[in-house]
């Protein structure tokens, strides 16, 4: 069977789009990375060492090596399958199911080549956009809990100079009550006496 040459680039060409879409996909799979921890590119570890911007501080995240290999792997194996699905549909489409070569190797230098030139700014934007989000749900957070901490603190105290006035109120009743029954039974063994 042959096939034209205007099909055979067609093909390539769709090859070379499908990679770089993958690409595309992979980064926004490994967003999830961020949460995990898992360490920062290079070029956003740089600004973020370069800046004193109170928003772009790294965050300490709890370490769950187990939860993190999971989840990566389980990333993984959901980008696979769905690559290794749109290659074969592509080869339906287009090549009638024929397997060809290069065909997947078009489709890996547009994937990497994805990944070397726009994938490296976009992967560090979403990273700094993350890390910003992030530490501003911490701040926010800890804006809005700081009033119901320092509301919280002044209830405690408040409650607290209530118990202990109560307590001393409690001692003096039962210092009173003593003295009235120590002094009745004085009474009584004064007046047996005589």
């Amino acid at each position: 069977m042959e096939i034209s040459q205007f099909i055979l680039a067609q093909l390539w060409l769709c090859a070379f789009i499908l990679g770089a879409g993958l690409g595309a996909v992979y980064d926004v799979f490994s967003i999830t990375r961020v949460f995990l921890g898992v360490p920062f590119t290079p070029l956003s570890e740089k600004i973020i060492l370069a800046t004193n911007f109170p928003l772009l501080k790294r965050r300490e995240f709890p370490d769950h090596p187990l939860m993190r290999s999971v989840v990566c792997f389980l990333e993984d194996l959901f980008f696979l399958l769905g690559a290794t699905a749109s290659l074969v549909l592509l080869f339906y489409q287009l090549n009638e199911g024929n397997i060809r070569i290069p065909v997947i190797l078009f489709a890996l230098v547009g994937f990497w080549g994805y990944r070397a030139t726009l994938g490296r700014i976009l992967r560090s934007c979403i990273e700094l956009l993350f890390l910003s989000v992030i530490n501003l749900i911490a701040y926010v957070s800890y804006c809005l809990i700081l009033p119901v901490r320092r509301l919280l603190s002044l209830l405690c105290e408040a409650l607290k100079r209530l118990y202990r006035k109560g307590i001393r109120k409690w001692e003096r009743k039962q210092r009173i009550r003593y003295t009235k029954s120590e002094e009745r039974r004085l009474l009584n063994s004064a007046r047996g006496m005589l």
